[in-house]
């Protein structure tokens, strides 16, 4: 094998460890996000539960009030992803 292709092989082995410590990153990043918006969900519920006790509020005057005190820009859902795969397909190239 020439010293250049060892030297290209060596540096694709790197990067491919290089992307799966970054997506192992991400995984973890997500997970965080996933159980932070369960804590705020839930703290949502809780404040909405205590309203509804406090004021003793029908439908209607719950759904005016959770309107008001709703921030604009409050997360509506987690946004998904989309798996990737990586694999070389290349009909073209040769076995070496």
């Amino acid at each position: 094998m020439s010293a250049g292709l060892e030297k290209t092989e060596s540096q694709l082995k790197k990067a491919y460890a290089e992307l799966d410590v970054i997506r192992e990153r991400k995984a973890d990043i997500i997970e965080k996000e996933k159980a932070a918006m369960s804590h705020i969900e839930n703290l949502e519920n809780q404040r909405i539960l205590q309203i509804v006790d406090t004021y003793r509020l029908s439908g209607d005057d719950l759904k005016r009030k959770l309107a008001a005190i709703m921030p604009a820009n409050a997360p509506k859902s987690v946004t998904g992803t989309v798996p990737v795969n990586n694999e070389r397909n290349n009909e073209n190239e040769k076995d070496l």
